[in-house]
């Protein structure tokens, strides 16, 4: 018995040693774009993640990495080539990568949807019997979704538009000048188009859990990190969720800053998103994440927008949750 008890406090000894040994872990490294659904994780993420229960010697100096990127073309292409661990992204924009990548990934958390903060903009005077319509967006996945779904509700085909790819930046001209009838876009360009006298066509408020903010995650990454990735899309980002509608002189600048907005602007894009707590969220995630993503694969496939149907489980399901 005795010698069992040292055998045992011998392997113990040897393990602490190994582990003390062992050299830090790489932080986990997520990205996201500068769009106003992601801003409670950059809030409460900055600076330097002081508040983490994670930052200590086995995970050197910080547990993750968070970036805020220009474009989410750029946070797409970083993660299939694998220089990230996640990535935030809508849940169209998920499905596109994975459809085309095949990584193994999956949604770690739902964080907000839209609801009228992305629309598609009529010119003040467009005759919707010209044909063919000349539609202007972004060339994003998001962009041809969002076309889409604004097509089947306006009634129109790919035989009655044409389309013209422009940075949101050139919406306004593009119309002023009339070289385009109708724009896709968001918060604020939305309200700087109305000012000028454009038209709501369409929005999606119409499309409930149309366009879903998620953070989407390696799987070998959530099966490894899974405790401080529960963390980060739990405390951490309800953190954020109180820091971003607080509005506290410094929260507001730091979201002026990231956003390119104004004040005004800000408070009109906070009413066209709803952010979801962290219930919400695991409710979606076991109950409803299926459906939702089997309507987009459906949707998208079907329109030609995949080429195949996405695979895209919630990480829980990949731990049995």
């Amino acid at each position: 018995m005795l010698k069992l008890i040292y055998r045992v406090f011998f392997t113990l000894a040897l393990a602490s040693l190994l582990l003390a040994c062992a050299p830090p872990r790489e932080p986990v490294n997520l990205a996201g774009s500068q769009w106003l659904g992601y801003q409670p994780l950059y809030l409460a993420g900055a600076p330097g993640c002081a508040q983490c229960p994670f930052v200590d010697e086995y995970y050197g100096e910080r547990a993750y990495q968070l970036t805020m990127m220009p474009s989410t073309t750029v946070v797409a292409r970083l993660m299939a080539n694998g220089q990230l661990d996640g990535a935030l992204l809508t849940l169209d924009e998920a499905l596109s990568l994975q459809s085309r990548s095949n990584l193994d990934v999956c949604v770690a958390r739902v964080l907000s949807f839209s609801a009228g903060a992305d629309a598609m903009l009529m010119a003040e005077n467009v005759n919707l019997s010209k044909k063919p319509l000349v539609i202007g967006y972004e060339e994003t996945a998001l962009g041809g979704y969002f076309l889409q779904r604004a097509m089947d509700s306006l009634l129109l085909t790919r035989d009655d538009i044409e389309i013209r790819m422009l940075l949101p930046s050139e919406h306004a001209d593009a119309l002023r000048s009339g070289s385009v009838d109708m724009v896709i876009t968001y918060q604020p360009f939305i309200s700087q188009l109305e000012a000028l006298g454009a038209q709501v066509g369409f929005d999606s408020s119409e499309i409930p859990y149309g366009i879903v903010d998620v953070l989407l995650v390696r799987s070998e990454v959530w099966r490894r990190e899974q405790h401080m990735l529960e963390w980060l899309v739990g405390d951490l980002w309800e953190s954020g969720l109180r820091s971003l509608f607080d509005r506290e002189s410094a929260t507001e600048a730091m979201l002026l800053n990231n956003t390119g907005l104004d004040s005004v602007e800000l408070t009109a894009a906070l009413t066209g998103l709803h952010f979801l707590d962290y219930q919400e969220s695991r409710q979606i995630l076991r109950a409803e994440l299926t459906t939702i993503i089997r309507k987009l694969n459906t949707y998208m496939h079907g329109n030609g927008l995949i080429e195949q149907p996405a695979t895209l489980p919630s990480c829980y399901e990949l731990t049995g949750e």
